[in-house]
């Protein structure tokens, strides 16, 4: 099925010619807001502008080492990473309040992050480097002696919620759509378990119906479906 859908996007050329609309930067989707006491800020990676929400001190702390890690020319290393953003989360509390509000502030940043610019891939990166920790993983001992290893689960169950709120998002923001699909196609290639194949097949079902749900267009869903082949 997957072969099939690639030599068709390819064949047609769609993939080249979906891509420069989307080749824009997020400005039009990041809201502008100058009320001082908002509980947000604008700010840039890269060329590339966020704007994040500052929850907590420790929320801030970890959006700047985020920021340090995903810039174009930064020197700083994948462990350094993630070790100091160990040293902020909480030790063996994977279902903490914390790690959960970390996951939704990885998915906010990631959505305003295009699809095809690096930094997403670093993210995930990342993300499966700190599946590894007590901080976001636990190791459970089943009856049969066998040994099961859970991880990111708050971040899973915030991707699931995510993606069951609309799959364009609460704005139907189409771009944000396919920066969150891109992302999640990521994190499957860096073993980072998600719901991936559900939501590939389904993807490549909307890009083939017709006519599509209200307020898709047909370029972002074959777009959105190319996610999954792609990665």
């Amino acid at each position: 099925m997957l072969s099939g859908f690639r030599k068709r996007l390819v064949r047609t050329g769609s993939v080249d010619n979906l891509l420069k609309p989307f080749e824009k930067s997020t400005a039009d989707v990041v809201l502008d807001r100058s009320d001082p006491d908002s509980p947000e800020w604008d700010t840039a990676i890269g060329s590339i502008p966020v704007r994040w929400i500052h929850t907590t001190k420790d929320g801030i702390r970890n959006f700047k080492i985020l920021q340090n890690y995903l810039e174009p020319n930064s020197t700083t290393s994948l462990q350094k990473a993630g070790e100091a953003i160990l040293r902020v989360v909480p030790t063996n509390k994977m279902n903490s309040t914390e790690i959960w509000t970390f996951g939704q502030d990885c998915i906010d940043l990631v959505e305003q992050i295009p699809y095809s610019n690096p930094c997403q891939l670093r993210l995930a990166g990342l993300l499966k480097y700190l599946g590894s920790s007590s901080s976001f993983s636990q190791m459970d001992q089943r009856e049969d002696s066998r040994i099961w290893h859970d991880s990111h689960q708050k971040l899973r169950e915030s991707l699931v919620d995510r993606r069951n709120i609309s799959p364009y998002g609460e704005d139907k923001s189409e771009i944000k759509h396919v920066n969150f699909t891109a992302f999640c196609a990521k994190l499957g290639d860096n073993q980072v378990y998600i719901n991936g194949t559900e939501w590939a097949v389904a993807d490549m079902e909307a890009a083939h119906e017709n006519p599509l749900e209200e307020g898709v267009s047909k370029e972002v869903a074959v777009l959105a479906a190319a996610q999954w082949i792609l990665w």
